[in-house]
């Protein structure tokens, strides 16, 4: 069991401070710390640095920030240099519109297969996110919505449609997070519950105009926060184009 000590805060994405290799337990670490915004955006990695800090070799270090990279998290330039990525509106943007209907999809194919195990989990994860936010801990609250959202991948039971969903899920985190954090409130948590009760229900009139209306909800909170980030985005590039 590999344990490196946990990033300060609230866990956001999944750490898995007990990955069974070394360079997954750094990609963890790592990958919680960007998501919350403890390296901030366009800020260096320096490898050298992260391998004192972590007390690892060079190796899990290396394979952990190319691991990032392909989750768009980090940023390799030509010059072999590593910072983290820059928050990116047009991109998220780009993201969500894209995984949406995949997303339809998974809900889709987990409303015929969900069993009542993972009903009762979902119905879980919605109380937590509520009760999270009701005492002002969006980062949990997030996570609470990933472990929700993992159970649909789950009941859903496509490894390739969980694949192409979780490679931005960090990504899409760290947006929340960082830019729209209003995105985390109880209006759309009640939407997600009535999507449930449909699915135990078997309703699937309820079930697609609930999840019409969530969609709908996300994309155009996600474009809101995207006209804010590019108002601040020059000066975010002006700070980022002199780390070395």
């Amino acid at each position: 069991m590999i344990v490196l000590p946990a990033s300060e805060g609230e866990n956001v994405t999944r750490l898995f401070t007990s990955a069974p290799t070394l360079s997954g337990a750094v990609e963890g670490y790592l990958r919680d710390a960007i998501v919350k915004g403890e390296f901030s955006p366009g800020s260096p990695l320096r490898e050298i640095e992260l391998q004192d800090r972590l007390e690892v070799s060079n190796t899990p270090i290396r394979d952990a920030l190319n691991a990032l990279s392909e989750q768009g998290l980090v940023e390799i330039e030509t010059n072999k240099r590593k910072r983290v990525s820059l928050l990116d509106a047009a991109k998220i943007t780009d993201v969500v519109r894209v995984h949406l209907p995949i997303w339809k999809t998974a809900f889709r194919w987990a409303f015929d297969n969900v069993n009542e195990v993972q009903l009762s989990r979902l119905a879980w994860e919605l109380d937590s996110c509520d009760y999270e936010i009701e005492h002002g801990r969006k980062a949990a609250a997030v996570e609470a919505l990933l472990r929700f959202h993992e159970v649909i991948l789950s009941a859903c039971g496509s490894p390739e449609i969980s694949r192409l969903l979780m490679s931005r899920q960090s990504l899409i985190a760290r947006h929340i997070l960082l830019q729209a954090d209003d995105l985390i409130e109880n209006d759309a948590v009640a939407v997600f519950r009535r999507m449930v009760n449909a699915i135990s229900a078997k309703d699937a009139w309820s079930f697609s105009r609930y999840y019409s209306v969530i969609g709908a909800y996300l994309y155009r909170k996600v474009r809101t926060a995207a006209r804010v980030a590019q108002e601040i985005g020059s000066e975010q590039s002006h700070r980022a184009g002199h780390f070395s």
